[in-house]
Protein backbone atom coordinates (compact mmCIF):
# COMPACT_ATOMS: atom_id res chain seq x y z
CA UNK A 1 0.00 0.00 0.00
CA UNK A 2 2.45 2.32 0.81
CA UNK A 3 4.49 1.89 -2.90
CA UNK A 4 1.27 3.11 -4.28
CA UNK A 5 0.66 6.41 -2.17
CA UNK A 6 4.12 7.65 -2.83
CA UNK A 7 7.26 7.97 -0.57
CA UNK A 8 5.27 9.06 2.79
CA UNK A 9 5.93 7.56 6.32
CA UNK A 10 2.58 6.75 8.13
CA UNK A 11 2.02 9.57 10.08
CA UNK A 12 3.50 12.65 7.71
CA UNK A 13 0.98 14.21 5.53
CA UNK A 14 3.36 16.09 3.53
CA UNK A 15 6.83 14.88 2.44
CA UNK A 16 7.90 18.61 2.06
CA UNK A 17 6.28 21.80 2.07
CA UNK A 18 8.24 24.82 0.54
CA UNK A 19 7.93 28.20 1.77
CA UNK A 20 8.77 30.69 -0.89
CA UNK A 21 9.85 34.46 0.11
CA UNK A 22 9.85 36.97 -2.64
CA UNK A 23 9.06 37.46 -6.32
CA UNK A 24 11.86 35.48 -8.01
CA UNK A 25 11.72 32.90 -5.27
CA UNK A 26 8.23 31.90 -5.48
CA UNK A 27 8.61 31.45 -10.00
CA UNK A 28 11.81 29.06 -8.11
CA UNK A 29 9.86 27.50 -6.35
CA UNK A 30 6.34 26.52 -8.51
CA UNK A 31 9.12 24.67 -11.14
CA UNK A 32 10.85 22.93 -8.43
CA UNK A 33 7.42 21.84 -7.10
CA UNK A 34 6.52 20.41 -10.09
CA UNK A 35 9.70 18.59 -10.94
CA UNK A 36 9.07 17.15 -7.01
CA UNK A 37 5.90 16.11 -7.79
CA UNK A 38 7.36 13.98 -10.56
CA UNK A 39 9.86 12.13 -8.83
CA UNK A 40 6.56 10.92 -6.30
CA UNK A 41 8.34 13.74 -3.71
CA UNK A 42 4.61 14.70 -2.02
CA UNK A 43 4.64 18.43 -1.90
CA UNK A 44 2.85 21.74 -1.26
CA UNK A 45 3.72 24.97 -1.52
CA UNK A 46 1.78 28.20 -0.52
CA UNK A 47 0.66 30.10 -2.95
CA UNK A 48 -0.69 33.25 -0.82
CA UNK A 49 2.63 35.05 -0.74
CA UNK A 50 2.55 35.41 3.32
CA UNK A 51 5.64 35.77 5.51
CA UNK A 52 7.53 32.97 6.84
CA UNK A 53 6.18 32.18 9.84
CA UNK A 54 2.79 31.80 8.59
CA UNK A 55 4.11 29.58 5.72
CA UNK A 56 5.46 27.12 8.39
CA UNK A 57 2.56 27.14 10.77
CA UNK A 58 0.96 26.52 7.50
CA UNK A 59 3.46 23.13 6.94
CA UNK A 60 3.39 22.33 10.44
CA UNK A 61 -0.63 21.94 10.08
CA UNK A 62 -0.16 19.99 6.82
CA UNK A 63 1.95 17.61 9.14
CA UNK A 64 5.02 18.24 6.66
CA UNK A 65 8.05 15.79 7.20
CA UNK A 66 10.59 18.96 5.96
CA UNK A 67 10.05 22.11 5.09
CA UNK A 68 12.66 23.75 2.20
CA UNK A 69 12.97 27.44 2.49
CA UNK A 70 13.93 29.46 -0.70
CA UNK A 71 14.23 33.29 -0.46
CA UNK A 72 15.52 35.79 -2.98
CA UNK A 73 18.96 35.48 -1.28
CA UNK A 74 18.82 31.93 -1.41
CA UNK A 75 18.34 32.37 -5.12
CA UNK A 76 21.14 34.24 -5.32
CA UNK A 77 23.83 31.88 -3.35
CA UNK A 78 21.74 29.04 -5.27
CA UNK A 79 21.30 26.76 -2.31
CA UNK A 80 17.51 26.19 -0.26
CA UNK A 81 17.43 25.98 3.35
CA UNK A 82 15.93 21.94 4.20
CA UNK A 83 14.17 21.85 7.70
CA UNK A 84 13.08 18.54 9.34
CA UNK A 85 10.21 19.40 11.18
CA UNK A 86 10.56 16.72 14.00
CA UNK A 87 14.13 17.51 15.18
CA UNK A 88 14.30 21.20 13.55
CA UNK A 89 17.58 20.44 12.43
CA UNK A 90 18.22 22.76 9.30
CA UNK A 91 21.08 22.35 6.45
CA UNK A 92 21.94 24.11 3.05
CA UNK A 93 21.71 22.41 0.14
CA UNK A 94 22.86 23.53 -3.44
CA UNK A 95 19.90 23.70 -5.93
CA UNK A 96 22.15 21.46 -8.45
CA UNK A 97 21.23 18.59 -6.36
CA UNK A 98 18.21 19.60 -4.45
CA UNK A 99 16.58 16.12 -5.82
CA UNK A 100 18.74 13.75 -4.86
CA UNK A 101 19.15 15.28 -1.86
CA UNK A 102 15.58 15.50 -0.90
CA UNK A 103 15.15 11.69 -2.44
CA UNK A 104 17.89 10.66 -0.30
CA UNK A 105 16.31 12.30 3.13
CA UNK A 106 12.84 10.90 2.54
CA UNK A 107 13.58 7.49 1.94
CA UNK A 108 15.81 7.58 5.73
Amino acid sequence: MLALEGTQEPGYDVDVFVCALGEKAQAFAFGLVNKMRMQNISTEVDYEDRALKKQMQKADRMNARYVLIVGDTEIEKGEAVLRNMKTKVQKDISFSNILEVLQREILK
